[in-house]
C-alpha cells in the first residue's frame, strides 16, 4: 500500500476546445508516514504536557509566555489566560529579587547554555502562601523556533520534610552531645569508683574474688593472688570458671554459688581441701551483689583457718591427755 498525491488539469487542443486532461502522480509513502509520525508525537506531546503534574511553560525568544499546561494554574493559583502573550518580566512574583535570577538564567538560555535546576521559595500572591519550586530548564525544537520549556515543580512538602529532618537531626546532635558528655562524667566517676573500690578490697587481709552469673572470675585481690601463690597455684584468674582455676573443689560448690544466685541469701561454709603438699582448711564466706533487684555478682571471702584449726585440735587433744591424766592419777588431785 502506498500514499500518492496526484495532480490533474484539463488540455485543450488548437481552436480552445477541450480533448482531454492529463494527470501527474507522486509516490508521497514516506512523506505521509513522517506526517503521521509527528502528529502523533504532538498528540502524545500534547497529551503529556496537559496531563503532567509538574508546571511546564513555553518561552520564545522574546521572553513571551506562548503556551502553559492546567498544572501551572494549580500551583501559582493563576489562570493559563493570565499568562500567555505576556513576557515573564511583566509576571507579578515575589520576593521581587528572583525576577533579576530568571533574567540572567533567560539571557544564558538565549545564549544556548542551559543552566543547572534551581530550587527558590516564593510567595503565592493569590493565598499569600509561601511555597518552595524546583525550576528545570531545557529548549526545544517547535516547527521551525527554538522556545525554552520551563518545568516547574512544587516541593514543598518535600522542603518541610527535609527541615523536620534537619532539625530532628540537630536534636539528636545535640542529644548525642550531652549523651557523650554524660557517658565521659559517668565514666570518670566510673573510674573513680573502680579505683576506691580496688583500693579497698586489696586492702582487705583475707583473700576475695567477685564471679559473674556464669561462675567467671571478674575480679580478685592482691591477697587471693599472695595466697594461691603460697599454696603453689596459678595467679592467672580473670575471666576463667572457678572450676577451671580450682579442679581441685568439690562439684557442690558450684551448686552452693547457684544457690546464692538464686536466692540472695549469704552463705557461709567450711570446707578441707587436699592438696599434693597440703590439706587447706577454709572459711568461705559467698555474699551476693545486687542489681536491679536480681543479683548479678557473687563477692567470695576465704579465710584460711588451718593454722587456727590446727592450733584448735592441739588444745583439745592436751585436753585430752590432761583430763585422761587427771581421772587416772594414783595420788589425789584437786583444783581450787
Amino acid at each position: 500500500e502506498i500514499t500518492c498525491e496526484s495532480s490533474i488539469y484539463l488540455q485543450y487542443n488548437s481552436k480552445g476546445y477541450k480533448i482531454g486532461f492529463n494527470g501527474l502522480a507522486r509516490n508521497i509513502t514516506e512523506k505521509f508516514l513522517l506526517e503521521q509520525k509527528i502528529k502523533e508525537s504532538e498528540t502524545k506531546y500534547r497529551h503529556l504536557f496537559e496531563s503532567s503534574p509538574y508546571s511546564i511553560i513555553i518561552v520564545n525568544r522574546n521572553g513571551k509566555i506562548i503556551d502553559c499546561n492546567p498544572a501551572t494554574e494549580r500551583i501559582f493559583r493563576k489562570s493559563m489566560d493570565s499568562l500567555i502573550n505576556r513576557n515573564f518580566v511583566d509576571v507579578s512574583m515575589r520576593p521581587e529579587n528572583l525576577l533579576p535570577l530568571f533574567i540572567q538564567t533567560y539571557n544564558s538560555l538565549i545564549k544556548g547554555d542551559v543552566p543547572e535546576p534551581i530550587e527558590a521559595q516564593i510567595l503565592r500572591l493569590k493565598d499569600e502562601r509561601k511555597i518552595w519550586i524546583s525550576i528545570n530548564y531545557s529548549l526545544v525544537e517547535i516547527g521551525d523556533e527554538t522556545v525554552i520549556q520551563v518545568i516547574i515543580q512544587d516541593i514543598t512538602e518535600k522542603k518541610l520534610v527535609e527541615q523536620s529532618l534537619k532539625k530532628s537531626q540537630e536534636e539528636l546532635k545535640n542529644l548525642n552531645k550531652e549523651l557523650e558528655q554524660k557517658v565521659k562524667e559517668r565514666t570518670k566517676d566510673f573510674i573513680e569508683s573502680e579505683q576506691q573500690y580496688r583500693t579497698t578490697i586489696d586492702s582487705l587481709a583475707d583473700p576475695l574474688h567477685v564471679l559473674n552469673k556464669d561462675l567467671r572470675i571478674i575480679l580478685v585481690n592482691e591477697a587471693l593472688k599472695t595466697w594461691l601463690s603460697k599454696l603453689k597455684i596459678k595467679t592467672d584468674l580473670f575471666g576463667r570458671k572457678i572450676s577451671e582455676v580450682f579442679p581441685f573443689l568439690p562439684q557442690h560448690i558450684n551448686e552452693e554459688y547457684r544457690q546464692v544466685f538464686n536466692t540472695g541469701v549469704p552463705l557461709i561454709t567450711t570446707d578441707i581441701t587436699i592438696l599434693p603438699e597440703i590439706d587447706v582448711i577454709a572459711e568461705t564466706r559467698k555474699i551476693p551483689i545486687f542489681s536491679e533487684g536480681k543479683v548479678s555478682q557473687v563477692i567470695t571471702i576465704i579465710r584460711d583457718i588451718t593454722e587456727s584449726k590446727r592450733i584448735e585440735d592441739q588444745l583439745k587433744d592436751s585436753e585430752e591427755k590432761f583430763r585422761s591424766l587427771y581421772n587416772n592419777a594414783e595420788v589425789g588431785l584437786f583444783q581450787t
